[in-house]
């Protein structure tokens, strides 16, 4: 998780630096306590995850595969992988897979408002699923460490897990670019 977050916070201050380079002046402080900025991560978040989460436990449905992001950070947060290297079912590692995949969400959300806010992209459906790949490939990398690092991790199918969290992750764009025009656009958060 501690990867995930250092990644997203160095990509979106390369993305401020540059602005900076580029003559755009302003304050951390306030593009960090924005009002408006946070609830508009916290909004587009929620919802990107979640279509994210219905996708990959879509996918568990139909090919039969354990695939469930919410299970799987779940087992490996609370370190209850079972005997059999299985996913845990208990009430604490779902409870902390779905606070932590939302939480991880809203963060990743962050990121795409700043770039937004900033006119870094543009508000397009095209920039929101190029964001979404690249969220996908941190993802990517960030757990195959964590499946490298961790010293119990359960047996799933990692290569095509992780191809279905990219795919996951081009949704979750989506899911911003919809936020975005449905809700932060109309309501004027943003």
């Amino acid at each position: 998780m501690i990867f995930l977050l250092i990644s997203v916070n160095y990509i979106t201050i390369i993305f401020v630096l540059i602005k900076i380079k580029q003559g755009y002046s302003f304050t951390f402080k306030k593009v960090y306590t924005s009002y408006y900025m946070i609830l508009s991560s916290i909004v587009l978040g929620l919802l990107g995850t979640a279509l994210m989460t219905f996708f990959m436990y879509l996918i568990s449905y139909l090919t039969k595969r354990e695939v469930k992001v919410v299970k799987i950070l779940g087992t490996m947060v609370t370190f209850q992988t079972t005997a059999e290297k299985k996913l845990s079912d208990t009430t604490s590692a779902i409870f902390i897979g779905i606070i932590s995949h939302y939480s991880v969400g809203v963060f990743f959300a962050f990121p795409y408002i700043l770039l937004l806010h900033y006119n870094s992209i543009l508000p397009t459906l095209t920039y929101s699923l190029l964001y979404g790949l690249l969220a996908g490939i941190v993802a990517m990398i960030l757990w195959k460490t964590f499946f490298i690092i961790h010293p119990n991790p359960p047996v799933i199918p990692l290569k095509t897990y992780l191809l279905d969290l990219l795919i996951a992750h081009i949704i979750f764009g989506l899911g911003c670019w919809i936020g975005y025009k449905m809700i932060l656009i109309p309501y004027s958060l943003l």
